[in-house]
């Protein structure tokens, strides 16, 4: 009797688990309007993958020593600037769109408008620029003239959601009205709505909360341990938009709050995992992803229009690194084009030591090896602008 009773209550909580995962109730849960991405019927052909890709432009960042870019983790185009972090150095430094120096928001410091390390940053349609930052939320007006702060925030991304509202990732909250993670705010720093509700107790456990971006239509997230992207509309409503899957080495999204058990299989069994990495971006006609596999990063792009997914055997080559394997940083134009930095220093130092590299370059980027040849190790990136799936 015991034994039935047992197996009765697991079947019980199983479907029940099941239910509430499904449920129209729970906006985050994967749904029938949820665009699976089946990698494993991914188009791996060169040849098909630069069919649908096509470079419109390349923007040379020029400058003397001061200005050189070395991790480019976010970039904003806005009102004919550029605007690039440089994690590493934790800068927020502006470009014209001819490539040339213009200035920096903010400096070193621990002052009012001064930043130990920048963590992300966006412009609202007022073009307030806000940065988050170690002590929390600093606003700069467009003269790059510090407004006011919001501080012991702990936010760790940022992005605009609609004209003058942005969402902030709290990756650890420490003010009790708050129960979940992305909070948004105005260009005040009011706030308006939170969102994507962590449990608490797994909190002390997550390094790495994922990633937060603008969309055309709002912004995209995820969840470092979850194969889903979910979408936050312009109108503040949450649902899951698109779902990595085609494989059972996925993470799956129900097991998405066991994160120790999340970290122990990357830990033990990194070749047999796979999961999103926070490298996303999304246009009009496509979306640019990275997933981690084999302990390597590979890009999936995914057409939108024809619902195909690309994952060319070219850009997995080690050699292509400089190029299309670095996917940090990756934006979107006023536009609507994808732009990626290409490390110009490193390309130089590639280039001079493995013959392949220009092989393919000249067979597959030319415009991209004149560049390169003009460069040295210690050149700023290169922003390349281009367009999939049109």
């Amino acid at each position: 009797m015991k034994v039935l009773y047992f197996l009765i209550t697991t079947c019980f909580l199983f479907f029940a688990n099941i239910y509430t995962e499904n449920s129209a109730e729970n906006p985050y849960a994967p749904n029938e309007n949820t665009v699976k991405i089946d990698i494993s019927k991914a188009i791996k052909d060169t040849e098909s993958f630069l069919s649908k890709l096509k470079i419109t432009k390349v923007v040379k960042l020029k400058g003397e020593d001061k200005t050189f870019i070395t991790n480019s983790r976010k970039i904003i185009e806005h009102k004919e600037l550029i605007y690039i972090l440089d994690f590493m150095q934790t800068e927020l430094t502006i470009f014209d769109k001819q490539g040339n120096y213009v200035g920096r928001v903010g400096a070193k410091g621990r002052g009012p408008g001064e930043f130990e390390r920048i963590f992300d940053f966006t412009i609202l349609d007022d073009d307030k620029i806000i940065v988050a930052h170690m002590n929390g939320l600093s606003m700069f007006d467009k003269n790059r003239q510090y407004i006011k702060s919001k501080n012991n925030l702990h936010p760790s991304q940022i992005s605009k959601i609609k004209g003058n509202e942005f969402t902030a990732y709290l990756e650890y909250p420490t003010d009790p009205k708050f129960s979940k993670n992305l909070i948004a705010y105005n260009s005040n720093f009011d706030f308006v709505d939170d969102f994507f509700p962590f449990p608490k107790d797994n909190l002390k456990h997550f390094l790495d909360v994922g990633g937060v971006k603008s969309s055309p239509y709002g912004i995209l997230f995820n969840e470092t341990s979850s194969p889903v992207l979910h979408e936050l509309t312009k109108d503040r409503v949450i649902s899951a938009k698109y779902m990595l899957s085609g494989s059972d080495n996925i993470w799956p999204y129900k097991n998405r709050y066991d994160l120790i058990a999340f970290s122990k299989k990357i830990m033990e069994y990194n070749n047999n995992i796979i999961h999103l990495n926070s490298s996303f971006q999304e246009s009009t006609t496509a979306l640019v992803l990275s997933m981690k596999h084999k302990n390597k990063f590979r890009t999936v792009f995914f057409d939108k229009q024809e619902e195909k997914v690309y994952l060319p055997s070219l850009l997995n080559q080690s050699h292509m690194f400089p190029l299309f394997l670095a996917f940090d940083g990756l934006a979107l134009s006023e536009k609507n084009e994808f732009i990626i930095p290409v490390y110009m220093n490193k390309l130089y130092r590639k280039l001079n030591k493995d013959e392949t590299l220009k092989t393919d370059m000249a067979k597959y980027f030319p415009e991209l090896l004149t560049l390169a040849e003009g460069t040295d190790e210690y050149s700023n990136p290169a922003l390349v602008y281009f367009t999939f799936g049109e």
